[in-house]
């Protein structure tokens, strides 16, 4: 019966610990790699989606802070994004900042996501809040 309670015991640090401790990152580290733009959703009165200077294809997030976007027409453009931390009454909110340039088009892009919120090592939104709006936008690897 010890064997068994530690079995199950060391399977579970496994399960819960050595898979992926995603969780335990900070925002700046678990946003790293390729997202794609999955799905944009406008709450609230007036506005519509194509306003948003990030509403589809992907983003690549580089460590040095540096990101590569390629939207749904193939366009590349390359910039940076910051994650910022700040303290909201009793909760922790991030926000995020994009800022990307098509230097050939000659079109610059940029955009501030009021809050971030991951759910998993494959799956975060980020909000914009306007007056009567919220547009949320949710981002897949």
């Amino acid at each position: 019966m010890k064997n068994l309670v530690c079995t199950f015991a060391v399977m579970s640090f496994i399960l819960l610990f050595g898979c992926e401790a995603d969780f335990l990152k900070s925002p700046s580290k678990r946003i790293v790699g390729t997202w794609r733009i999955s799905e944009v959703k406008l709450f609230g009165f007036g506005g519509d989606k194509s306003s948003l200077k990030f509403n589809d294809g992907s983003v690549n997030f580089l460590e040095d802070g540096s990101l590569v976007y390629i939207n749904s027409d193939g366009t590349e453009f390359t910039g940076s994004w910051q994650i910022t931390r700040e303290q909201v009454e009793d909760q922790e909110k991030h926000s995020l900042l994009l800022t990307a340039v098509d230097f050939n088009g000659q079109k610059v892009l940029t955009q501030y996501y009021h809050d971030v919120t991951f759910f998993s090592s494959n799956h975060f939104k980020a909000d914009i809040n306007f007056a009567t709006k919220i547009y949320v936008t949710h981002f897949r690897k």
